[in-house]
């Protein structure tokens, strides 16, 4: 087979014609979520392209869309790195296949930890089919492109102080890769992890569904590896569901990428605490576009969301933060901030907080400012004999860490 090249903007067609080996014509993946294919690929037939949709008017959609993706059947692969990367982290997720240290070599384990995937026919994926509805977003490619869904899921009342978990992709070639992922946090357990994603030139996308079960903590810690990736390009969609007395902290930080994309969906029950905190710093031509939808379902439950952006040079920053409170969900404590400091002329920063409130009984703020430098600040260090790039970085760190 000779390289065969194509953007994302040809993918809707590929998708649509069957071109691609992917779970909408592949009988297996089918067979696995029969209802979730139909109904992405339903909605991509009468919606039309995702990459045109309104959603991406500030995220500089274009170098994503425009982006030549080559697909071959002449790839290469070390098969030595599944042992040099398990020795550092305890599940690694490549291209859509999954492997982790061997804590789930049988179904019931010390440990309790399960790896979902089409080799265990105890990861029982239909039961997870009704929690994916179509976005009409770009990350819908991560479930109707993907080889299949892949995860882990902590069963009940279960406690891992340090679960780490790197996303990469190790083929030498320069396709698009499509990741359908499933974590699923059993009732009263406590889990922090660890994400790393580990980029490579060229476009990856991921569509990652979190279920955090009755009574159980999800710390999450995500960060990115951008070196000597220039070209890497990232569209990550994490949609969290938060069952009743639920808790979620979540932190991610990032240097941005020719195109790098973060969307949180979080669907938040009764008596739940929900934690969303972002720190980007972009230099060079960077681009780091971020949407959090924080929907309040039913009462009793809080969130802070509080996003913190540096552009320097040519960057480019996004941020759209929306709260959506029901008009059953009382007694809401719900507060969204968006801070940016834009330290060159030529830096681009959008902010855009929404609010959606349908009851009284609530207690909602939120805030949003784009600043530069504090003059002030900057000449009480120079007087005390601080330099003035050396100044410069230190206000660059307390304003993300304040």
């Amino acid at each position: 087979m000779s390289n065969i090249n194509y953007t994302i903007d040809d993918l809707h067609h590929m998708v649509n014609l069957g071109v691609r080996g992917n779970m909408v014509c592949d009988n297996i993946y089918k067979q696995m979520m029969p209802d979730v294919v139909d109904r992405y690929f339903n909605d991509l037939v009468t919606k039309g392209n995702p990459a045109d949709n309104k959603f991406y008017k500030h995220m500089k959609i274009n170098d994503a869309k425009n982006h030549i993706n080559i697909a071959s059947n002449s790839i290469n692969k070390n098969e030595d790195w599944k042992t040099d990367y398990l020795e550092d982290w305890d599940i690694i997720i490549d291209d859509g296949l999954i492997q982790d240290k061997g804590y789930t070599k049988s179904f019931h384990n010390t440990r309790g930890l399960r790896l979902l995937s089409s080799y265990n026919k105890y990861s029982r994926f239909p039961l997870y089919q009704p929690y994916f509805k179509p976005t009409n977003r770009i990350s819908d490619y991560g479930i109707l492109n993907s080889t299949g869904p892949v995860g882990f899921k902590v069963l009940n009342q279960r406690n891992f102080d340090d679960l780490k978990v790197c996303y990469t992709d190790k083929y030498a070639d320069k396709d698009l890769t499509c990741v359908f992922v499933i974590v699923d946090i059993g009732k009263n357990s406590k889990v922090n992890l660890k994400e790393l994603f580990e980029n490579k030139d060229g476009c990856k996308i991921y569509n990652i569904l979190y279920l955090i079960r009755d009574g159980a903590t999800l710390k999450l810690n995500r960060q990115h590896d951008y070196n000597g990736k220039e070209q890497s390009m990232n569209i990550i969609e994490s949609k969290f569901i938060q069952f009743p007395g639920s808790k979620l902290s979540y932190e991610v930080y990032g240097e941005g990428s020719k195109h790098n994309q973060e969307v949180i969906d979080l669907e938040i029950h009764d008596n739940c605490s929900t934690s969303i905190i972002g720190t980007f710093n972009l230099f060079d031509k960077n681009v780091n576009n971020m949407y959090v939808n924080v929907h309040h379902k039913k009462p009793g439950s809080s969130s802070i969301v509080d996003v913190r952006t540096i552009g320097d040079d040519y960057s480019h920053s996004s941020f759209c933060g929306k709260i959506n409170i029901d008009k059953v969900a009382e007694d809401t404590f719900a507060h969204l901030e968006n801070k940016n400091l834009m330290v060159s002329d030529s830096a681009v920063m959008i902010t855009e907080p929404q609010l959606d409130i349908n009851t009284k009984e609530v207690e909602c703020s939120h805030g949003c400012t784009v600043s530069n430098f504090n003059k002030d600040m900057l000449y009480y260090l120079q007087s005390r004999g601080v330099d003035n790039i050396a100044s410069e970085e230190l206000l660059k760190e307390c304003f993300l860490k304040t």
